[in-house]
């Protein structure tokens, strides 16, 4: 798929905005699993698959590692500071590191012994243990030297862009002024376009998910719908919080048939029980351009509804 010049809006969109992308790549020649990500990984490993990265840290030091998974669509290790939790999920399931050993659960539940505050249905027996999150001084996973930096959200108003204001009832957010509103065929999805069609900023509807849906579990399902294209690479998944609301930040690139690279961004915001989501992408030879673009448009999403 090659990004093409806009000519007529409708059609142009739905070409150059299929929700589609990549499937999981294969092991990366030098990730490994480690610590408490390699306990779980040695117990199940045909369910956590082949590592794709080395573990990473949010900005509220969590540690993340991506996998192939058993369905190789994508799977994620996790571990939260908060109270030394430890988990795989393959997207619709969680192989939880706790205190009866390793567990399985669907992720629209939780143990008994864990921290719930969503209040979805417990599973296991026994009566609810009180947990007290704590920040602890290690873990299975604490960094034992400072976190890699995360890439900056924005880096400020690009120069020569004049900001133009998408308002709704649901939502607003910044574009270029000049680039053309457009939607995917059957109104699916809607967008902006650069004039020349070079880079596109596309959009959904608010989706109800829960207020207790997990937001890195987005990039798990968008890999997931999107197992048709070819190399794909996923940058480390990032965690910011913008305007006072969560998001996840998730960087990709994947080769078209023509041999031609198309980069993006994933970017989805939370508010209550809605998530948001917006996609940012563009040629790869044309990343440099229009990046700082993208995170100055997406650092100004306010998702205005939570359902």
């Amino acid at each position: 798929m090659t990004l093409m010049r806009a000519v007529m809006l409708v059609a142009a969109l739905a070409v150059m905005l299929p929700l589609s992308a990549a499937p999981a790549p294969a092991q990366a020649a030098n990730c490994e699993f480690v610590l408490g990500f390699k306990a779980i990984h040695d117990m199940i490993p045909d369910k956590v698959g082949d590592c794709q990265n080395n573990e990473y840290h949010g900005s509220n030091g969590d540690g993340l590692q991506n996998t192939t998974a058993w369905h190789g669509k994508g799977g994620l290790l996790a571990w939260r500071k908060a109270d030394n939790w430890t988990a795989f999920t393959d997207g619709a399931n969680s192989w939880v590191n706790g205190p009866n050993g390793l567990q399985q659960r669907t992720n629209d539940t939780r143990f008994r012994w864990e921290a719930n505050p969503e209040n979805l249905p417990w599973v296991g027996e026994g009566p609810q243990p009180t947990v007290q999150p704590a920040t602890p001084t290690t873990g299975p996973n604490q960094p034992t030297a400072t976190p890699p930096p995360q890439p900056a959200v924005a880096t400020g108003l690009p120069a020569g862009v004049v900001p133009v204001w998408h308002e709704d009832a649901e939502k607003k957010f910044q574009y270029p002024k000049g680039w053309l509103p457009g939607r995917c065929a059957g109104g699916g999805c809607y967008g902006y376009i650069e004039p020349n069609g070079r880079a596109i900023i596309r959009f959904y509807a608010p989706m109800r998910l829960g207020a207790g849906y997990n937001l890195p579990e987005l990039a798990i399902d968008w890999q997931h719908r999107n197992a048709d294209k070819k190399s794909l690479t996923i940058g480390a998944l990032e965690q910011p919080v913008i305007n006072g609301f969560p998001t996840i930040i998730q960087g990709y690139e994947y080769s078209n048939d023509d041999g031609s690279k198309t980069k993006g961004l994933i970017f989805a915001s939370k508010n209550g029980a809605l998530v948001y989501e917006v996609d940012y992408y563009c040629s790869g030879s044309r990343w440099a351009e229009f990046e700082p673009t993208f995170r100055w448009s997406l650092s100004t999403f306010v998702p205005k509804s939570g359902g």
